[in-house]
């Protein structure tokens, strides 16, 4: 039996530093109770991410599931997941500045599809940008959604 206080799997960076460590069940999957079940570190050993699993879904109640860090240590973006399913009731990612202000919120529909702001799940397209004078024509704006930093 896996003590969740005791990784199960410990990487090394080529230089001996750590890469990562991880918690898994006896299933095999991810998982932890008190802390998160995957945590990334840079080269130089600052926490690069933590994400929180429960029986290999991103999981956490009280918090994000999903932080990752810039390398000075704020925090870079937040994402939140009950059984690897974004919440509908508050934005599910949050990216910010290099200040900590919020850069980015993004709400996620019952099928943990993004709503991205302005675009038209219907048609796939961003609808037209408003003419300022009338007899101005309104092309169709063909757009791509917002990337989400990795």
């Amino acid at each position: 039996m896996n003590s969740e206080n005791k990784p199960s799997e410990i990487a090394h960076y080529p230089s001996g530093d750590i890469c990562y460590k991880q918690w898994r069940n006896n299933e095999g999957d991810k998982h932890r109770v008190d802390g998160p079940a995957h945590i990334n570190y840079y080269p130089d050993g600052k926490v690069a991410s933590e994400s929180w699993y429960r029986d290999g879904k991103l999981h956490r109640e009280d918090g994000p599931a999903l932080t990752r860090y810039a390398h000075d240590g704020s925090i870079s973006c937040e994402e939140w997941f009950i059984n690897d399913k974004h919440p509908v009731d508050r934005p599910g990612y949050v990216s910010y500045t290099p200040t900590g202000s919020v850069a980015r919120e993004l709400w996620f529909t019952a099928h943990n599809e993004p709503i991205w702001p302005g675009w038209d799940h219907n048609t796939r397209r961003q609808p037209a940008p408003q003419a300022v004078e009338a007899d101005m024509p309104t092309p169709a704006v063909e757009a791509e959604p917002y990337g989400m930093e990795l």
